[in-house]
């Protein structure tokens, strides 16, 4: 289940939440002055084959592998976002309903919208999160 942890803020004008489990990390941003959500990324599969989808309200969508920078023979650098194929949003939808816990409504249902959004699936994010299954 996604518990809310306590991050530093040092982004002038933009508040950030943290959300985790074993599965999802979600980064959620605020425009520190209207409480409007400027974008989140939703990671996934974190401990196995971490993936990220980036949602930007000015930019859009971004979907990335992450390279951990691990390299035989030579020091680790930083991780770094990949381009990163096929999304399985279908998957990660009901794995997010199942896992987001007592995540506020509205962080929940615009990250349900963005993923029925981005991976084209049919459904209504109000009636997903009461359970009914995407399409």
């Amino acid at each position: 289940m996604l518990k809310e942890l306590s991050v530093s803020q040092n982004e002038e004008g933009v508040f950030r939440r943290w959300f985790q489990d074993d599965y999802f990390h979600l980064i959620v941003w605020y425009e520190t002055d209207t409480d409007t959500i400027r974008g989140f990324q939703l990671c996934y599969d974190v401990s196995m084959a971490e993936r990220s989808l980036t949602w930007l309200s000015e930019r859009g969508f971004f979907h990335n592998a992450v390279d951990e920078g691990s390299r035989p023979m030579r020091h680790p650098s930083s991780p770094l976002l990949v381009e990163d194929g096929a999304f399985p949003a279908q998957s990660v939808i009901e794995r997010f309903i199942e896992a987001r816990g007592s995540i506020d409504g509205n962080i929940a249902r615009l990250v349900v919208e963005k993923i029925i959004e981005f991976g084209s699936l049919e459904g209504d994010p109000e009636e997903m999160l009461r359970g009914r299954k995407p399409t």
